[in-house]
């Protein structure tokens, strides 16, 4: 385990002296691109050098506009690293709702009183259309090669502002997630130390997303990141790679397992291995246990584990704050149907189930899930109104979810 450390600069390189001959693998490309950590660590420190040269404070706002997931890991870790607020902004180039991405990065942009963008170059056309009634600060990960490295790192503070992430932004303008230097540690980096060099962990999962986000946390084996899009276009290249790597650790959805399913069934005779998969992580949306079922029915005889699935639940605003190591559907709701157990809170956090004037509610009775923990943001960057339903009195977070309490016997 890291000691807990205030400096993100300190946190990091503590991790890239241990991981630093690790792997991150992009798979954007058929053929995928590889980067060290050690690698990754000294790009982050030109780029580092790179912004400092243009002016940069600690506290700045720095929009991250990038393509590949390398490239993606050593532009945060580079605002890390100077003190620099990282906001994510995630390329979909091939994306059916691109009309509205771009106009989620134009109200980032404006919200945040037009920020530098930190991109690539083959990107710089695209932004300057998407902003064309301005002039936006466009520095490019090409430019930054003629500087040179820098070693002044900031100290940050437990409460200094340290990431923003993009809500959806379906209901209207994105709401913007604020994660202060202790929550960036805690729920970004730390755990998934994995001591087996060669563990091997697949996600799809966009860069703007907290689950996504993950991806910035130096750790052992193989990382590898297959674009969603590429993954939607193609699910079966989720099976692929899995054989082809020899995938240890993963994440799906329900529906990319309905995708899953749907696909493979169109195959005369399935041929893949998916023997060394030891764990894929369910989350992020509605988890149908019939969905669970066939999904694990169908690739079992590819040699996926009947207990491989992982349940957890949380949100942008809290990270992953219960988890169970094993899907168990439970009980039925008025439409007939079930309901999949979600677990114990994870060490740190804390789940009550409220009425809607915050008062406990008995085991078994259906109410409103508020949390606690270290992982929990504190506020919704430039959003009093918002803030202020946040949060009950004594202090616990409004997820907007119902659920209830109960009690399983026999179970360890």
């Amino acid at each position: 385990a890291f000691e807990f450390v205030s400096s993100l600069a300190e946190t990091l390189k503590q991790k890239i002296d241990r991981f630093s001959e690790s792997e991150i693998i992009d798979l954007r490309e058929e053929q995928g691109v590889s980067r060290t950590y050690g690698e990754l660590w000294r790009q982050s420190t030109t780029l580092l050098g790179y912004l400092q040269e243009q002016g940069l404070s600690p506290g700045d706002f720095v929009i991250i506009h990038v393509e590949h997931c390398y490239d993606f890991v050593a532009a945060v870790w580079s605002c890390f690293l100077g003190g620099f607020v990282a906001v994510p902004a995630t390329i979909y180039p091939n994306s059916s709702n691109t009309t509205a991405q771009n106009a989620k990065l134009q109200q980032v942009w404006q919200a945040l009183d037009n920020p530098v963008i930190l991109t690539a170059q083959n990107l710089t056309e695209t932004i300057n259309n998407i902003l064309k009634d301005s002039t936006p600060n466009l520095l490019t990960l090409e430019k930054s090669q003629e500087f040179a490295p820098s070693q002044s790192f900031h100290s940050n503070q437990p409460e200094d502002l340290a990431l923003l992430l993009a809500s959806s932004g379906t209901t209207g303008t994105p709401k913007l997630i604020s994660f202060d230097t202790v929550t960036v540690i805690s729920q970004f980096l730390s755990g998934n130390e994995k001591s087996e060099s060669s563990y091997c962990s697949l996600t799809w999962v966009p860069f703007d997303n907290a689950s996504g986000f993950g991806i910035v946390n130096p750790k052992s084996g193989k990382t590898l990141y297959l674009p969603a899009e590429r993954f939607f276009g193609n699910p079966l290249l989720w099976l692929d790679i899995v054989e082809q790597y020899k995938v240890n650790g993963s994440v799906l959805t329900n529906f990319a397992m309905t995708q899953i399913m749907e696909q493979i069934q169109e195959v005369s005779q399935p041929r893949w291995d998916l023997s060394s998969i030891e764990t894929i992580g369910l989350g992020a949306e509605k988890i149908v246990p019939q969905t669970c079922r066939s999904f694990l029915q169908t690739l079992q005889p590819l040699g996926l584990g009947s207990d491989v699935l992982n349940v957890g639940y949380g949100l942008s605003e809290t990270g992953v704050v219960a988890s169970n190591r094993e899907w168990i559907a439970m009980g039925y709701n008025q439409r007939g149907e079930q309901f999949v157990q979600i677990g114990k809170p994870l060490p740190g956090c804390g789940i009550r189930i409220v009425d809607d004037r915050n008062n406990l509610l008995n085991e078994g009775e259906v109410g409103r899930i508020q949390i606690w923990g270290v992982n929990r943001t504190g506020v919704y960057y430039n959003n009093p109104t918002l803030n202020r339903t946040l949060f009950t009195e004594d202090d616990w977070l409004n997820t907007g979810d119902l659920g209830f309490q109960l009690t399983l016997e026999n179970q360890q």
